[in-house]
């Protein structure tokens, strides 16, 4: 009786662990797309940034583009653009149940990697330089259009 209890816990222990990489993979099928958020701005009335993730099947990476729009700065407004390599660089973070963390590097800034999570929800969050969730009192969550 021992050794069925202890087999059919180990059984369910598998099927747990094959949900959680069924899910990540789901999460990043489905990164493609554009990711938007509003930012205050001290010298202007806010920053708008899109993220635009491309990438054809499997998507596991693929191309960006970031745009960060100063709307009425005290310049003018002013639009700045990046375009880079994005990739899944973790599928085990402990940040959320996806564990899903993407790596964006910018093709002018080569040895710098922006780090972003995916969410339940399809949304971004921004990560730290190791990856740690930032302590902010801004909104920085990037939600998916």
């Amino acid at each position: 009786m021992k050794n069925l209890l202890l087999l059919f816990g180990l059984l369910m222990m598998q099927v747990n662990v094959k949900g959680q990489s069924v899910s990540a993979e789901s999460k990043i099928a489905k990164l493609a797309g554009i990711y938007k958020h509003n930012l205050p701005c001290s010298h202007c009335t806010g920053v708008e940034n899109t993220l635009t993730l491309y990438c054809k099947a499997p998507c596991k990476s693929g191309n960006y583009s970031l745009k960060e729009a100063y709307v009425n700065s005290i310049n003018g407004d002013h639009i700045s653009e990046t375009t880079g390599r994005w990739s899944v660089t973790d599928t085990s973070a402990g940040l959320d149940e996806s564990g899903v963390v993407l790596g964006l590097v910018d093709n002018n800034k080569p040895g710098k990697t922006e780090y972003y999570l995916v969410l339940n929800e399809g949304n971004l969050e921004q990560l730290d330089k190791n990856k740690n969730q930032i302590p902010h009192p801004f909104n920085l969550l990037l939600k998916k259009q």
